[in-house]
């Protein structure tokens, strides 16, 4: 086994992200010949979460989370959201996840249930930061990148590695028109400059 590299965060990442135990055969079913222990490939998505929006933020200010989930990405929001002074809201259309977050105590935090599109659209102010991760289909996906046109600078979204998704993430990328770059993880990220033109074409960065 590896030793393992114990990080402290105010808000600790979801069960199991820091360590995972792989037996690894020769075939399907088959004896085991290999055990390791690597680190969850899904935490690679939240560290890279986190190394982002702490660059984005230049001050105090909202953090959005559309797609709740069961609040994996939300306590990597809240690590940043307490090195940079800020609060969190994240938007799930489906309020039975909530329980699974656990969080809903933490004061930086404020769960809401409805559309994201609806909810982005009613609220009055800027964002410091925002991450999408709700319904990934194309048009729900351009909806809500354009209702945050001139709101915030940096956008993130989740899922851009996994199929479906990541064809409709694309999809809606190429034609909202703007710069934007690939951070590989398990599921992948989309970091969209909103304050620029597209230029090139998505680049990558090795995550």
């Amino acid at each position: 086994m590896t030793e393992q590299m114990t990080l402290k965060f105010p808000v600790p990442p979801p069960r199991g992200y820091s360590r995972r135990v792989y037996q690894r055969r020769d075939w399907d079913d088959g004896p085991v010949i290999d055990t390791r222990e690597y680190t969850n490939p899904g935490y690679q998505d939240w560290l890279n979460l986190m190394g982002i929006a702490c660059e984005a933020i230049e001050e105090p200010g909202l953090i959005l989370e559309t797609g709740t989930g069961p609040g994996h990405l939300t306590r990597a929001l809240l690590n940043v959201a307490a090195v940079k002074k800020s609060r969190v809201v994240t938007v799930d259309i489906d309020s039975l996840k909530w329980h699974e977050i656990n969080l809903q105590d933490n004061p930086n935090l404020e769960v809401v249930t409805g559309d994201s599109v609806e909810w982005i659209n009613a609220h009055e102010g800027d964002f410091a930061f925002v991450l999408l991760d709700s319904d990934h289909r194309k048009d729900h996906v351009l909806a809500e990148l354009r209702a945050l046109k001139g709101r915030v600078k940096r956008v993130a979204i989740h899922d851009l590695n996994m199929t479906p998704h990541a064809v409709h993430i694309r999809e809606a990328l190429k034609e909202f028109n703007h710069d934007w770059l690939e951070l590989r993880g398990e599921y992948g990220l989309a970091l969209v400059d909103m304050t620029t033109e597209v230029v090139t074409e998505g680049g990558y960065i090795d995550g």
